[in-house]
């Protein structure tokens, strides 16, 4: 096998490249062209800043009760514990049974844990309770009323609410990031400058009031306010 191996070299490889003859900026120029640079720069990031500002956000929503909570209690006493108890547990399965006639579902009513607590003059009292949800807001007042023809001796904690909250929360939490944007796009004007991209949002407070409507039924108003972070190019 033939190993041998020769080169050749290569023609005209003792030649010296020719140079460039690239022209001298005279040096009085260099001074006045870094200026003018560093100038191009400051006003550039001067006026092509990006800032992010925040905007407060609010807005109101009203929506009709699906239902109304409360809370049933009712006192008896005895010289004796176990009278005092059995006549307490009868009369909340009263008060249960009037429940039922009026339509409330057995989940829609909860027996609380009574309590026994004796008192100075040799007697037993019994607290009992139950949390009652009622759907049907045109017969409020006649189960109030019921109630306490029935035995109730107090009805407390009262509290309308609806079946799909997050519906109104949603439109309202819309509504209040629209604010936001409005005060954005003013202040953007204001400021010779247009709006960028949004930042963030922050859910900053929640006001929710069970309040009687102008059609006298019940109904839930709820105010949102947000922060709001936009940026300003």
């Amino acid at each position: 096998m033939n190993n041998n191996f020769t080169s050749t070299p290569l023609a005209n490889s003792n030649k010296v490249a020719p140079s460039l003859n690239i022209p001298k900026i005279p040096k009085k120029f260099f001074i006045p062209v870094i200026v003018i640079f560093l100038i191009a720069v400051f006003y550039f990031r001067i006026f092509n800043k990006t800032s992010t500002l925040t905007f407060s956000g609010q807005a109101t929503g009203v929506v009709k009760a699906d239902w109304v909570t409360f809370v049933v209690s009712k006192v008896d006493s005895s010289t004796s514990a176990v009278t005092a108890v059995e006549s307490s547990q009868t009369s909340i399965e009263n008060l249960t049974l009037y429940l039922k006639t009026l339509g409330t579902a057995d989940a829609d009513i909860s027996k609380g844990v009574y309590q026994l607590t004796p008192q100075t003059d040799g007697k037993y009292l019994v607290v009992n309770t139950l949390s009652v949800k009622y759907r049907n807001l045109d017969k409020v007042d006649n189960l109030i009323k019921g109630l306490y023809v029935n035995g109730a001796t107090a009805i407390s904690e009262m509290s309308y609410g609806v079946d799909d909250w997050s519906q109104i929360d949603g439109q309202v939490r819309a509504d209040a990031i629209d604010d936001a944007k409005l005060k954005l796009n003013q202040t953007a004007k204001n400021l010779n400058k247009r709006p960028g991209r949004l930042v963030n949002i922050v859910d900053d407070s929640n006001n929710v009031i069970s309040e009687i409507g102008p059609d006298g039924q019940p109904q839930i108003r709820l105010t949102k306010n947000i922060i709001v972070g936009y940026e300003l190019r």
